[in-house]
């Protein structure tokens, strides 16, 4: 197997160099961090997406020993559909490598820890007589469910049974999924989103809030981040996505009451319109759900911006009317950040 070969992966990509025996982080921008272990003397260096092999965390053992490890995360749009996407992924992989393998079979493994779940398969590469640092015997093939990433994973070497090829898969293992750091979220407790291809940023200040990693959006399409503040009960969503084209954030709220009519028929209450600047708001009470007395009071603030929509969604079960500052505190501050 020759390290030149490898597909090359699309990464939404890193910037980090380390040598250390110690836990590392991979900033992925608003998509949150890789965390990985590596073991002492091993290296790791984030590769573009043009190097050889593709955009890829590469990783090698010390003392120059013929071994190397890439991994390549990707932002999930659907992370309850992780398994089995990375169970795929792994029986799409199976046929190209069944083409050069020694063995007749390729019998699916598993690797799982706290923090992810891998599958892989391993084959022997007939047309490698004498591995070299660049030519591969050996070949390890799979993908992880990692929190809201996708981790592809690619183990060569000319020795499958030592300690080396061990600690790879231990590195594969070790994966995590870690929130983002700054810029995305600051101390104050603002975070903000951005959109492929776009200058500027969808900000807003949610102090208290506990945030996930930014999602892919609908159907891998836009972005995704959402929250909760547990003290007040405050849930919020924010959708950064293609905008309906030459469509003003009033039109796109008017399309939205009409869809949430449509597809999900509930009582709703207090159906209120309005406009502040350039947000365009809806706002509605939900007093019952299923049968089961919730209360919920939401708000919807709807703005476009260079053929994008930006939907920030903000709910409170068991809503009472002093409550609405908290909303009040929240929409105060949302704004476009160049």
């Amino acid at each position: 197997m020759n390290s030149k070969a490898l597909p090359a992966f699309t990464a939404i990509f890193l910037a980090a160099t380390v040598a250390s025996a110690t836990p590392v982080n991979y900033s992925l921008g608003q998509f949150g961090q890789l965390g990985l272990d590596l073991p002492e003397g091993w290296t790791a260096n984030s590769q573009g997406k043009d190097a050889e092999g593709g955009g890829a965390v590469k990783i090698t053992p010390g003392g120059g020993f013929p071994l190397v490890l890439l991994m390549t995360p990707l932002a999930a749009a659907n992370a309850e559909d992780l398994d089995a996407a990375a169970q795929q992924a792994v029986e799409a992989a199976k046929p190209g490598l069944a083409k050069n393998a020694v063995e007749t079979e390729l019998p699916v493994k598993d690797l799982e820890s706290e923090g992810s779940h891998a599958w892989y398969v391993s084959a022997t590469d007939k047309t490698v007589e004498a591995g070299t640092g660049t030519s591969f015997k050996h070949v390890d093939q799979g993908a992880a469910a990692v929190g809201r990433l996708l981790v592809s994973f690619t183990i060569l070497t000319n020795a499958n049974d030592g300690a080396e090829h061990a600690q790879a898969l231990e590195i594969v293992k070790s994966a995590r999924h870690l929130s983002a750091g700054p810029p995305w979220r600051t101390p104050q407790g603002g975070v903000a989103v951005s959109y492929p291809g776009k200058a500027w940023k969808l900000a807003l200040d949610l102090p208290g809030f506990e945030m996930a990693p930014t999602q892919l959006g609908r159907e891998g399409k836009g972005v995704r981040l959402a929250g909760k503040n547990k003290t007040t009960g405050m849930v919020v969503t924010v959708f950064l996505e293609e905008a309906h084209a030459g469509s003003t954030a009033v039109a796109q709220r008017e399309d939205a009451w009409k869809t949430m009519q449509t597809a999900s028929p509930m009582d709703r209450q207090d159906v209120k319109r309005s406009e502040r600047g350039p947000m365009a708001i809806l706002e509605m009470r939900v007093p019952t759900y299923w049968g089961r007395e919730v209360n919920q009071k939401s708000v919807n603030a709807y703005l476009v911006r260079d053929g994008v929509l930006a939907d920030v969604h903000l709910s409170k079960v068991r809503f009472q009317d002093s409550d609405m500052e908290l909303f009040e505190k929240v929409l105060g501050t949302v704004r476009f950040v160049d």
